[in-house]
């Protein structure tokens, strides 16, 4: 990947959402190199976004945060369509706008790589977004389609489990997956040193839901 250039980020969450993977890694690597956070597509109503033009903010001095308003629906079939569209006219318009594109990540069970002048593809797979179709309420045969669009257009595939791996490579065998373990950050779980105790226990880091 170039050390140089924007890296573009198409998120499969909104920023202001849980501070998981996606967000903790961007925001790292926004110490080195300026990123471009792009929303998924959020509906313009309903006070989540107000007009209909893309909106640019600065998160900090090298993050900053695309977001990109569409119809209500917008991860319907046909909508959906209408909707990747705007988002990838909004991120080009960002591009030409600000330094050249020097790697772009695919994050989200929907997300698609826009058609960037430059910039390395990295397909990024931080969930079994498959098994997980119906919680999300969205089309398993969808992301499927997605998926292998986006394995076949990558430059480099990472996933952050070697079960998700092995869920890729079942999705095409020939494709060579990295494998990056997800983290925490171990100071934001330490315990005081006066509220330490000699009991042991157990901890969940994560959500839990139907799965």
């Amino acid at each position: 990947m170039s050390t140089k250039g924007t890296l573009v980020w198409i998120a499969g969450t909104r920023w202001e959402n849980l501070a998981g993977t996606e967000k903790r890694l961007a925001a790292a690597l926004a110490e080195y190199r300026e990123v471009l956070w792009v929303d998924p597509p959020a509906p313009f109503t309903g006070g989540t976004v107000h007009g209909l033009r893309p909106r640019r903010t600065v998160v900090s001095p090298q993050l900053t945060r695309l977001t990109v308003p569409v119809f209500p629906g917008a991860f319907r079939p046909v909508l959906g369509t209408v909707a990747g569209w705007l988002l990838h006219r909004a991120v080009r318009s960002a591009a030409k706008t600000g330094a050249a594109a020097g790697a772009v990540v695919a994050a989200g069970p929907l997300a698609r790589f826009p058609r960037l002048e430059s910039g390395v593809k990295v397909y990024f797979v931080t969930d079994d977004w498959l098994a997980g179709a119906a919680l999300m309420g969205l089309s398993a045969a969808r992301i499927k389609r997605c998926m292998l669009r986006n394995l076949q257009e990558a430059d480099l595939v990472a996933a952050v489990s070697e079960a998700l791996a092995d869920r890729l490579r079942t999705l095409r065998p020939d494709i060579e997956v990295l494998n990056l373990p997800n983290g925490c950050v171990p100071e934001a779980f330490a315990p005081d040193q006066k509220d330490r105790t000699e009991q042991r226990g157990a901890i969940l880091l994560g959500q839990l839901n139907e799965r």
